[in-house]
């Protein structure tokens, strides 16, 4: 009497990451795992990748399905799967700035030209240490300088964008008026003073 052993394996069978949600510029890390079969190794193709291992990183720049088939080299058929990432674009930036120089103190309206839409949020700098929030924020420059001003704009989807606008906002000095006369004191036989201007500033 001979006895045969039969080996039952698990079918072949695949997982692969959930559905996933990126910024515009993200990356998005996709996994697959295969269990059953022969027990592997596994083989692995992602559907337009010459990627042959078990995750993946995509940067895509609109939403998008990626499929990988895996195989274990005996079983047949070989199983598949989808991941759908969605891209979330990111918000667009502008901003003006009135008047954008002056004398000191200067006070400027910063205004978004650009809605993102509800639930976003808007952070300045001002370039001087001070930040403000909202859609319009009126700021005054205490000291003679040139600012560089940015606004990020956090949309309700949490994706980020920023806009920079380098040495923005030019302040200047007030002028010092002054200036000295030669001689300070004169007389008829010399009634001719001579002044001259020693202000700054200007």
């Amino acid at each position: 009497i001979q006895s045969l052993t039969v080996t039952v394996r698990a079918p072949l069978s695949i997982i692969v990451s959930p559905d996933d949600t990126i910024c515009e510029g993200s990356t998005a890390l996709l996994n697959a795992l295969v269990t059953g079969g022969t027990g592997g190794p596994y083989h692995y193709h992602w559907l337009n990748f010459a990627d042959t291992t078990s995750a993946i990183a995509v940067s895509p720049l609109v939403s998008s399905t990626y499929q990988v088939t895996a195989s274990d080299g005996c079983t047949t058929p070989d199983v598949s799967a989808a991941i759908f990432v969605k891209v979330n674009p990111k918000p667009q930036v502008d901003f003006s700035i009135s008047p954008d120089e002056g004398c000191e103190p200067l006070t400027v309206t910063m205004q978004n030209l650009i809605n993102a839409g509800p639930g976003s949020s808007y952070l300045w700098n001002f370039g001087d240490t001070s930040v403000g929030q909202g859609n319009q924020n009126i700021h005054q420059y205490e000291h003679h300088g040139v600012y560089t001003v940015s606004l990020t704009v956090n949309s309700a989807e949490g994706c980020t964008n920023t806009l920079v606008k380098n040495n923005s906002v030019q302040v200047y000095p007030n002028p010092h008026a002054d200036f000295i006369a030669n001689p300070w004191e004169t007389t008829l036989v010399n009634a001719t003073i001579k002044f001259t201007d020693i202000s700054s500033g200007a």
